[in-house]
């Protein structure tokens, strides 16, 4: 139904897909919250190092993904 092309071979690079809520968790050298009805960008977060990031868990509409021995989480 649609196809979404990250912008470098780093960010695409996907380590895991997650859905919650209609949208597409992709981490990788960004995290990539992507809307799962239209593949449309809702946002991105860019990884302070070259690892990028990994490991993704959703719970409580939070998202949890690791980088480089730190841990993000992001929510409303």
């Amino acid at each position: 139904l649609w196809n979404y092309n990250a912008n470098s071979s780093l960010d695409a690079q996907f380590t895991s897909l997650s859905i919650s809520n209609n949208i597409v968790w992709c981490p990788g050298g960004k995290l990539y919250a992507i809307d799962a009805t239209n593949g449309t960008l809702k946002w991105s977060y860019s990884s302070l190092t070259a690892f990028g990031f990994s490991n993704l868990y959703l719970n409580n509409g939070k998202v949890y993904v690791a980088n480089s021995g730190s841990l993000y989480c992001f929510g409303q």
